[in-house]
């Protein structure tokens, strides 16, 4: 797989902090390797960028392992973020968003602040998301309104 030894590093290093994100026991590769069952040394060796000839079965093991996109890995080393090549969701942030918009609606108890809190949540969810959360949204305060006899 091409990609200069910079390129390599540079996906090490995202490659380590997407781990620990995903899960903050993994900061321990031991463990990561253990639940994902990807061999140690060539997490070590990936990670480090020790060597650079993968096989492609592997670097998809090694994507779903890190849960990345088919592609990902030959495209960071291409340039592109990390950030981009995420499964579906990144889990994480779409749960925070989604607790943190609970929260505050409950908290202020405002109708168009939670209306606005919905939108901003929503704003924050990877791309291939927003969509349907949209839809599901719609479809959702349609039908309650609908239930307590509003005229929709």
């Amino acid at each position: 797989m091409s990609g200069s030894a910079d390129d390599w590093k540079r996906l090490g290093e995202q490659l380590v902090a997407r781990r620990v994100e995903l899960n903050s026991d993994w900061s321990n590769r031991s463990k990561f390797t253990h639940d994902t069952g990807v061999d140690y040394r060539v997490v070590y060796d990936l990670e480090r960028a020790k060597r650079t000839n993968f096989s492609g079965a592997m670097i998809r093991r090694l994507e779903k392992a890190y849960q990345l996109r088919a592609g990902a890995i030959p495209a960071i080393l291409g340039g592109d973020d990390i950030a981009l090549w995420g499964n579906e969701v990144n889990e994480r942030r779409a749960r925070e968003a989604r607790e943190q918009l609970h929260t505050r609606s409950v908290m202020e108890g405002e109708f168009e602040v939670f209306l606005a809190e919905a939108k901003d949540a929503i704003r924050h969810l990877p791309p291939e998301q927003r969509e349907e959360a949209e839809r599901t949204t719609i479809r959702l305060l349609r039908g309650m309104l609908r239930d307590m006899g509003a005229n929709i």
